[in-house]
């Protein structure tokens, strides 16, 4: 099959439509029976999504100690290390042009992780009133299908809380 973009796809698909008549007059029921069946293993693209994110885009968080993906299916966790990266988001595109992002590593907790859930644990304290992109890159693969992928890279931008800050009214005075 070739999908709406014009790309070759090596998998089978099925569709399923039914065709109704209306009636005129007196005559049979309407045909209802399947007109097309082709055969389908997986979606129409042959790839995954992230159902869930926690922070989820646009989130401003307090105390954030992991980040939580969910995908539309199991994930081969190998293809997360060069793949899923935390990093300092620019305010402005031109300090994005003249300042390297800075990269936070992220490590994956196995033991609270499943296959489609999976938990990463930056290495480092995130910064307070800083924003953040949590960047997953289309080379993420299935655990069960290799040729299933992300089908496009993903950023979830988020924000860390600014610290309170309290004086004393003496301070203040000075």
């Amino acid at each position: 099959p070739v999908t709406v973009f014009g790309d070759v796809s090596s998998r089978e698909y099925i569709f399923y439509y039914t065709t109704t008549v209306a009636p005129v007059g007196e005559g049979p029921p309407p045909d209802t029976t399947p007109d097309v069946i082709v055969p389908v293993t997986d979606n129409f693209f042959g790839n995954m999504s992230v159902w869930a994110s926690y922070p989820e885009s646009g989130d401003l968080v307090d105390d954030l100690e992991d980040l939580v993906v969910t995908f539309s299916t199991e994930i081969n966790t190998e293809t997360l290390a060069t793949q899923v990266f935390l990093q300092e988001q620019a305010i402005s595109p031109l300090l994005r042009r003249l300042k390297e992002s800075t990269r936070i590593p992220l490590t994956i907790d196995s033991e609270a992780s499943n296959g489609q859930t999976i938990i990463f644990v930056p290495t480092s304290e995130l910064a307070p009133g800083v924003a953040y992109e949590l960047i997953l890159k289309a080379g993420i693969a299935s655990a069960t299908d290799p040729t299933l992928t992300l089908g496009a890279d993903q950023t979830i931008p988020f924000q860390t809380q600014w610290e309170l800050f309290y004086t004393s009214v003496d301070s203040v005075k000075l």
